[in-house]
């Protein structure tokens, strides 16, 4: 082997070497690409990042089976904690449509552990009770909208009516989901949208992600 074929297998393992210290040092990081779909996994050794990992990766093969459904996610790092935002489409073989579903991870990178809903919310200064009266005020606003637009008729179908028929909401909470993200605080709100009449005309021509709520 002569000099310069040395210096270019040295060359070739020290890029092999590099690769893998940013592949490894990495919060987080794809493990399984089907499609158009990405799988996370993060990489803090901890009891619930473990847990996190395994309930994504099951969630992942569920909806990418049927080779339709779409799962991809997108992450954040906030002082010492990793934002993860996981955004799912998925497919409705009956309907014949889609229907999209946000689910948030929030996690200590020193510690490990998970960070719940509340404690997000602290962070910026929030009490989760004050995070169920916007994403309230929201959906209210989106009715009051669609009642005037004549898709709902708010003499046989009243706000709780609208939540629960028509957004498929019976708790708000259990429907909100808390990322950082370009160090702000991000509210996602999970709620059905009907694709197949005005309701969906509605939601298409707002100018923003009517899900996605910037709180700070």
């Amino acid at each position: 082997m002569n000099k310069k074929q040395i210096i270019l297998v040295v060359i070739g393992v020290a890029i092999i070497i590099a690769l893998s210290i940013y592949h490894f040092s990495r919060d987080i990081r794809t493990v399984d690409r089907t499609g158009e779909s990405k799988l996370p996994e993060i990489n803090i050794s901890s009891n619930d990042s473990q847990t996190i990992n395994q309930y994504l990766k099951d969630l992942y093969e569920n909806y990418t089976a049927d080779g339709k459904s779409n799962f991809n996610y997108t992450y954040d790092t906030y002082e010492n904690k990793i934002s993860i935002l996981v955004d799912i489409d998925i497919y409705d073989e009956h309907l014949d449509n889609y229907k999209k579903k946000y689910l948030g991870f929030n996690i200590d990178k020193d510690t490990g552990q998970f960070i719940d809903k509340e404690e997000v919310a602290n962070l910026f200064g929030y009490e989760l009770t004050k995070i169920i009266e916007v994403a309230n005020n929201r959906l209210n606003d989106y009715y009051e909208k669609e009642s005037k637009s004549g898709y709902v008729d708010n003499n046989e179908c009243n706000f709780e009516c609208y939540l629960s028929y028509v957004r498929g909401i019976t708790n708000i909470y259990d429907n909100i989901e808390l990322v950082i993200k370009d160090k702000k605080l991000i509210l996602y709100l999970n709620f059905e949208i009907d694709d197949f009449s005005s309701d969906k005309d509605y939601f298409d021509s707002l100018d923003y992600n009517p899900h996605e709520i910037v709180l700070d």
